[in-house]
């Protein structure tokens, strides 16, 4: 009873302090994502990302991921890498510009669909448009042949001049 008296202090305030280390560390990664720049974006946490997230991270290039599902088990392996992680819907415009899109060197959108893939890239070509002066370099996964056919047909007919290779 006595060591119980003692642990339960030391036991709630390992509590409030893993608590505020999780609060702080989301605030954190939303700080360092106002000055970013040159910077990787990559779409989807799968192990294609997780691999992608380890080879920039390695080479110390500031990444940052843009996952949907919160249980994803890579979360928390990208965050050790040092890669600021975002949760939501890539294809989302105004998390493309909190991920700072009209900042970044690449981005990499590798989801499971190629339907989300070409949106995400979309939206990235109208961010780009209004936001950006040098190019943004998209890479999208598609397996499909005939979106991909279409993908780059529409990106030959696209005006040369947009900051925008996909």
């Amino acid at each position: 009873l006595e060591v119980a008296r003692f642990l339960m202090p030391v036991l709630t305030a390992a509590t409030a302090i893993k608590a505020l280390t999780a609060l702080f560390r989301n605030q954190m990664q939303l700080a360092r994502l106002w000055r970013i720049r040159g910077h990787v974006v990559i779409c989807g946490l799968s192990k294609k990302g997780i691999r992608l997230v380890r080879g920039f991270r390695a080479r110390n290039e500031p990444v940052v991921v843009i996952e949907r599902d919160e249980g994803n088990d890579y979360i928390e392996q990208c965050r050790s890498e040092g890669a600021i992680v975002l949760l939501g819907d890539a294809t989302d415009a105004h998390l493309l510009l909190k991920a700072a899109v009209h900042r970044a060197r690449l981005l990499i959108s590798v989801t499971e669909l190629d339907g989300v893939n070409a949106e995400i890239a979309l939206n990235a070509r109208r961010i780009a448009a209004r936001h950006r002066k040098d190019p943004l370099t998209c890479v999208i996964h598609i397996v499909d042949p005939q979106l991909c056919t279409l993908l780059r047909e529409r990106e030959i007919s696209v005006e040369q001049d947009t900051p925008f290779r996909l």
